[in-house]
């Protein structure tokens, strides 16, 4: 969304600029970077990929009317809406997208048992 300070992603605003090719000219972007649960690699990739598919489809701007999806809540259904998303499959191709969902889910598995405390206690050790 253009004016949502909340978002990973967003066109700032442009002030005391006239005409449309000065206004082009002027815009930046705003990357907040992830929390400490996301491969900093992959967020980056994902945002270079959605950008330069944006350019090449001549996407515009959501105008910011209607509510945007609800984030995944888990890391299980994050990893269901990757799977799903024909974006996602073209952006990271088949072998790699395989290979991470099957890492992933494997994680899951092996941490399934564990309360939130132990779960808290783990990831720590570990990152």
């Amino acid at each position: 969304m253009k004016q949502d300070r909340g978002a990973a992603l967003r066109v700032c605003p442009v002030f005391a600029t006239s005409g449309a090719k000065k206004i082009a000219k002027a815009f930046h972007l705003e990357f907040r970077v992830t929390d400490g649960s996301a491969s900093p690699y992959m967020a980056l990739g994902a945002l270079i990929f959605a950008g330069a598919d944006g350019i090449a489809r001549k996407l515009e701007l959501p105008t910011g009317d209607g509510d945007a999806p609800p984030l995944p809540r888990s890391l299980k259904e994050a990893l269901g809406g990757m799977e799903k998303s024909k974006a996602v499959q073209g952006w990271f191709g088949p072998t790699f997208l395989d290979a991470y969902l099957r890492h992933k889910r494997s994680e899951l598995a092996h941490v399934a048992a564990l309360d939130p405390p132990e779960l808290c206690a783990r990831y720590a050790e570990v990152y």
